[in-house]
């Protein structure tokens, strides 16, 4: 049980790192100032404006001054606070006189080294040799992963204030009173820091502070990782807490790669500028992030605090939904067509590797695999209601291969993997249902003939067949929903009637919402069939026949009417319409759709 004052203490600790934090950063500003710690517009570097660095510094004052003056343990904070501060000093003299990356990296080892040293480990494997190995990755990586999230302003504070808030919520709940405080000083501070930082930035926090937060928040991860109770939170824990700087760090290292472009070279190729490529403003972008970032903790903490079945079905839905996301961004074209072309010649076997990978679906491939797998498991837990007893597992894990070769099969003989998901339709969808009924089919049969079907439901094969359609279907029609989500700004269009509310009036209004080179915003259908006026096409509502346009150009603001198919024309309101437009000053055009002979013009 907590004492009152521990209680007060989980408030009290960020109330003062805050302000100690914003007190610090004028001087730390001034300090990168006079010592020419500034970062200067580049090419490869999204800000615009000469912008001081060393914001790290104050948020390590703000955080060190605050742990010792409150730590209720200080003697068991001294080897964190150790650690911590060896990896802000190699990021402080990285930012006064710019380390390379190797020596950059072995100074990073040797402190992880000292970590392990102390006692932080992942205990992921009994093997000591092992686990001292995953360890060193777990430390090393994500303090660099929070280095290179460090690309926009506001983005690497505010997720690893999250992320610290969300440590400190695992240790407050587990009666770790010491780390608790270390994590809610970090949340404390960063966060002072960010009222600088967050867009339009007057102070980065340069690799003093990137390094020392990355470093921070991977050692408490392995702290609250050390008090798992299964092996699902062992691993999923720490690694949700901090899947955005991970998801990141894993695309800009595979894109690079196939890219032929040094890790460690700067670039605008990370999910926030990807964001913006496609259409976010900056504080969006980074808002976006945040919300994932939230998400991914929240995940932690279902894990951490439901049983093992239920967290077993929650945790691969949300790594699905993550991995879609960041699958979906690396789409966004972030190098220039020149530098791709100057890559592509220097790169040969590159971007055969990629092309490749490209041609053969393996993500797609890999991606369902993940989508059967929890489909399943989730149609066995739905039928016996959450309540898995080792049987019911057994006969999951044992069946499981029947399942995805059945599936799998099904997938292939319908092309699945030949669409491109951006465009994916009804027509589509019909293919989808028919190969997962095709699939369930399968898997039903090859279950039946190998194990005669003892002891399995036919109700968890039912239930299998609609999740199974669902992440499916969901999966490809994924990208055009973060596509909905992330939509360009427009610039105000020019409203429009279309008349004739047939298949060609369909293709007119679909043509104007989906091309962004069209600049014609359609506000309703004119159409002569007394049984289509008053119904909608596409959520656009028909307002009436040819003879009701001057009523119509009364209450609407038109600057033109779209023809959508030339025969409409030949039902003899042609000229009504024409006299309606000129005398109203507005245009008239066709939608024409045709195939013209290549070579001769018509």
């Amino acid at each position: 049980m907590f004492s009152i004052w521990d209680n007060i203490l989980i408030f009290l600790v960020p109330a003062i790192a805050l302000p100690l934090t914003l007190v610090s950063v004028p001087a730390a500003s001034r300090l990168a100032v006079r010592c020419g710690c500034v970062a200067l517009p580049k090419k490869d570097r999204w800000h615009s404006r000469p912008t001081p660095m060393l914001g790290g510094v104050a948020f390590f004052a703000g955080f060190i001054c605050t742990v010792f003056l409150l730590s209720p343990s200080l003697d068991a904070a001294l080897p964190f606070l150790l650690i911590v501060t060896l990896m802000f000093g190699i990021g402080v003299y990285d930012d006064l006189r710019q380390l390379s990356p190797p020596t950059k990296l072995i100074g990073q080892i040797a402190v992880a080294a000292i970590a392990m040293a102390f006692g932080y480990r992942l205990h992921f494997f009994n093997w000591i040799p092992l686990d001292t190995l995953l360890t060193a990755i777990w430390i090393v990586g994500l303090t660099n992963a929070v280095n290179l999230l460090d690309n926009m302003d506001g983005l690497a504070g505010g997720i690893g204030t999250i992320a610290a808030v969300y440590l400190a919520y695992l240790f407050y709940q587990s009666g770790d009173m010491e780390h608790a405080v270390i994590a809610v000083a970090i949340a404390g501070a960063v966060g002072g820091f960010l009222v600088h930082n967050f867009y339009p930035a007057s102070l980065f926090m340069g690799d003093a502070g990137s390094l020392f937060l990355g470093a921070s928040l991977s050692l408490l991860a392995t702290r609250a990782n050390g008090q798992a109770s299964n092996i699902l939170s062992l691993v999923a824990v720490p690694a949700c807490i901090l899947l955005v700087p991970i998801l990141d760090t894993t695309q800009v290292t595979v894109t690079r790669l196939l890219r032929g472009q040094p890790i460690s070279q700067g670039g605008k190729d990370h999910s926030s500028h990807r964001l913006v490529t496609l259409g976010l403003s900056e504080p969006h972008a980074v808002l976006l992030l945040y919300m994932m970032a939230v998400l991914a903790g929240a995940t932690a903490i279902f894990i951490k605090s439901y049983a093992y079945a239920i967290s077993l079905a929650i945790l691969p839905l949300v790594l699905i939904l993550f991995t879609l996301f960041t699958a979906y961004l690396a789409q966004a074209e972030v190098v220039s067509p020149e530098e791709q072309e100057r890559r592509t010649k220097d790169k040969k076997l590159t971007v055969l590797l990629s092309n490749l990978t490209y041609k053969r679906r393996l993500v797609q491939v890999l991606l369902d695999m993940a989508v059967i797998s929890t489909a399943y498991y989730l149609a066995f837990a739905i039928r016996y209601e959450f309540q898995l007893s080792e049987s019911l597992l057994d006969l999951f894990v044992e069946s499981l291969p029947i399942v995805l070769i059945g599936t799998y099969a099904a997938l292939f003989l319908f092309g699945s993997y030949r669409g491109l998901w951006r465009y994916t339709d009804i027509e589509d969808l019909v293919r989808i249902a028919k190969a997962v009924a095709c699939g369930t089919l399968f898997s039903v049969t090859g279950l039946l003939l190998i194990y005669r079907f003892n002891s399995y439901s036919r109700i968890v094969m039912i239930v299998y067949g609609l999740l199974l359609f669902i992440g499916v279907a969901g999966s490809r029609l994924s990208f055009r929903f973060f596509a909905l989500l992330i939509q360009r700004p427009r610039k105000p269009k020019v409203p429009v009637l279309i008349y004739g509310a047939g298949d060609g009036g369909e293709v007119v209004l679909r043509e104007c919402r989906k091309n962004l080179q069209v600049d014609y915003q359609p506000i309703g259908f004119l159409d002569d069939d007394p049984a289509k006026q008053g119904r909608t096409v596409a959520g656009l509502q028909v307002l009436g026949g040819a003879d009701k346009l001057p009523e119509i150009l009364l209450y609407e603001n038109v600057a033109g009417c779209i023809i959508s198919s030339p025969k409409i024309l030949t039902n003899g309101h042609a000229e009504q319409i024409r006299a309606v437009c000129a005398e109203r000053g507005m245009w008239i055009r066709q939608l024409r759709l045709e195939f013209v002979k290549e070579g001769t013009g018509s």
